[in-house]
């Protein structure tokens, strides 16, 4: 199969039809969750964190002209100070409103350009990136649920590579844990096969946003692969079943001991 090649608003869009990594996760956490962010009961808002990992998404991934193409860079200028005005005036609101794209800061800009200049300086990530296909979409049918995955980045070589951002790399393995970043890998890989991609393995880079802003990478182990694509088939099934019983629990419905 290919890649399906789209916008990301295209794809986010799209996302009350199909079940994600992201999505999924919230099933095994809270199914009710699940349910209510999928008829637009509850929507979290986009926060400043994800759209500057989205904007550094574009800049490593696909490179400066996609960077310039899909945002707008930079702030209105006061004409009494020359500077910028703040996040928090009305002048930044007003002029926010206009704008047709999402907007990054300059200050934002440097520190994505930082984290692209260390990836590419990092033998391994720069191998890693140097040939494949950037966001592309997989788009299906697994256990009997319509799923979606956008894939940071794939190679015939080397499979599926996710890119991840972080404050401090040190902390990076045990953020990976709380996230449940290996779930998401797992949901990844298994949809890719059963699309009939055929991914070789998967791969994490990680990029620190702080200086000296280090470069890591991750490969999840053929035995984690496995055990994670078995989990995700069990919890798809739990999904198909909620669907057709339209049941939908907290987990929080029996009694608990401390």
């Amino acid at each position: 199969m290919k890649l399906i090649k789209e916008p990301w608003d295209v794809y986010h869009a799209a996302r009350s039809n199909y079940v994600t990594a992201h999505s999924l996760s919230t099933f095994r956490r809270c199914p009710l969750e699940f349910i209510m962010e999928r008829r637009g009961e509850l929507v979290t808002p986009d926060s400043p964190a994800l759209a500057f990992g989205r904007a550094c998404h574009v800049l490593i991934l696909e490179g400066e002209a996609a960077l310039q193409e899909q945002y707008t860079v930079g702030a209105p200028i006061n004409p009494k100070t020359q500077k910028p005005y703040g996040r928090d005036t009305q002048a930044y609101a007003a002029w926010l409103a206009e704008q047709t794209k999402p907007v990054i800061s300059t200050e934002e800009l440097a520190l994505a350009t930082a984290m692209w200049e260390s990836v590419q300086n990092h033998d391994m990530a720069c191998r890693l990136l140097s040939t494949g296909e950037a966001e592309g979409v997989l788009r299906g049918e697994w256990q009997g649920v319509q799923c979606q995955s956008r894939l940071d980045w794939y190679s015939e070589e080397d499979g599926i590579v996710d890119l991840k951002t972080t404050e401090d790399l040190d902390e990076f393995e045990r953020q990976s844990r709380n996230l449940d970043y290996p779930s998401q890998l797992g949901f990844y890989y298994g949809l890719a096969w059963e699309l009939g991609l055929e991914p070789e393995t998967a791969t994490i880079i990680a990029a620190e946003k702080r200086k000296p802003n280090r470069v890591g990478v991750w490969r999840l182990s053929e035995t984690s692969l496995r055990a994670l694509v078995e989990r995700t088939r069990a919890d798809l099934g739990a999904v198909a079943e909620a669907f057709k019983n339209d049941q939908w629990r907290t987990r929080y419905e029996d009694l608990r001991w401390m």
